[in-house]
């Protein structure tokens, strides 16, 4: 369960890491 967990939280980190990363690339 712990594992799931972590897995789902890192997948979340690495989506809005690259969310951010595109508006930061559209914004320039």
């Amino acid at each position: 369960m712990r594992k799931i967990r972590l897995k789902r939280c890192g997948r979340k980190q690495q989506a809005r890491f690259i969310y951010n990363a595109i508006v930061h690339f559209l914004e320039l």
